[in-house]
């Protein structure tokens, strides 16, 4: 009996250094086992996925809103898997693919429930937004029609419209079949008139706000207006008729009424102040105050400014596209209001001071 326990606490009694491999390989493996469970603990992310369409070349897209070009996506998995995703993003792998190549007219709707094409399978997808995208389509239609220009306001006062010109003047459109249908003409978008002071030769936009149309649709005509400056008449009273020596001289009548012809525009800038009567005439002898106090006349056909008489002065830039028409009175006289001091006289009445 005593022989058997002494065997027992031979076999119990252990030393530190028994079996140190088995307690090394022991160690590795539940580190081992511990490092793998972490490894697959579940995290989150939240990614970007590019949305690619595959739209039918026969149909057009009704919808008044920007189809979405992005989707954004809730995923879970491990740290490992998700950045292998990442990865796969950025290289451009991983994207959702909206086939509607043999969509018909109608309304159309796609999921983006499904995971993304690319998206590996250890990757749980939870959310999504936007979780769908609906399209409306309608057939395709070609049409040809005439172009309307559209106009908004008037010319400014003295300006006319003489002619317009449309290139070309009938367009094709290629749009949806239900918004071409009941159109006679298609418009261009209004030119404004009321600052127009020139002729026009620009490309001028179609309207087509509200349709749908097709890339390959016209979409702007060449318009060219033909704006011209319209002539007429200008009465202006009380212009002043003056002579230069007005100490000695006096002009009588001293005003007089003067009707012009001319472009609209210049004449509308011409006021008393701009438009005046001068005497042209010799007066330095008697006989030239003889001539100059008999009468004076305002004469349409005067050519030169040596031949006596009143000539009607404009102060503008574009004066000499104005003419004179008509001038009441058309005669004048200058009066000597002092006669004129000889050389001897004015010497004699320095020497009496």
């Amino acid at each position: 009996m005593a022989a058997e326990r002494g065997a027992w606490t031979a076999r119990l009694s252990l030393r530190p250094g028994d079996n140190l491999g088995l307690k090394v390989l022991s160690l590795v493996l539940a580190l081992m086992g511990w490092l793998l469970a972490r490894g697959e603990q579940t995290y989150q992310e939240v990614v970007v996925v590019p949305v690619d369409y595959l739209l039918p070349t026969d149909l057009v897209l009704l919808n008044g809103t920007t189809l979405p070009e992005r989707v954004v996506i809730q995923v879970s998995g491990s740290k490992a898997a998700l950045g292998g995703m990442k990865n796969q993003l950025r290289e451009g792998a991983i994207q959702y693919l909206v086939d509607l190549e043999d969509a018909e007219p109608g309304r159309a709707v796609h999921s983006f429930r499904l995971p993304p094409l690319g998206m590996s399978s250890v990757v749980t997808l939870q959310t999504v937004s936007p979780a769908e995208v609906e399209l409306q389509f309608d057939a395709l239609a070609k049409r040809t029609l005439p172009v309307q220009l559209s106009v908004r306001g008037s010319l400014p006062t003295g300006y006319v419209l003489q002619s317009r010109d449309i290139e070309p003047g009938f367009v094709t459109l290629m749009g949806a079949r239900s918004e071409l249908a009941d159109l006679q003409a298609i418009p261009t978008v209004p030119v404004q008139l009321s600052t127009r002071r020139s002729s026009v030769d620009q490309t001028i936009a179609l309207d087509l706000s509200g349709m749908h149309m097709h890339p390959d649709s016209a979409t702007s005509v060449q318009v060219r207006l033909d704006i011209l400056e319209q002539a007429g008449d200008l009465q202006l009273a009380e212009i002043p008729v003056v002579v230069a020596d007005q100490q000695r001289f006096k002009v009588n009548p001293s005003v007089c009424t003067v009707t012009l012809f001319g472009p609209q525009p210049v004449l509308a800038e011409l006021g008393a102040e701009s438009v005046r009567g001068e005497v042209v005439a010799r007066l330095d002898t008697e006989e030239d105050r003889r001539v100059a106090a008999s009468e004076l006349i305002w004469d349409p056909a005067r050519v030169s400014d040596a031949q006596p008489g009143i000539v009607i002065r404009i102060d503008h830039a574009r004066a000499g596209e104005v003419v004179v028409k008509a001038v009441e009175p058309a005669a004048f006289a200058v009066e000597l209001l002092a006669p004129p001091v000889a050389d001897g006289a004015g010497a004699q009445e320095g020497k009496e001071d």
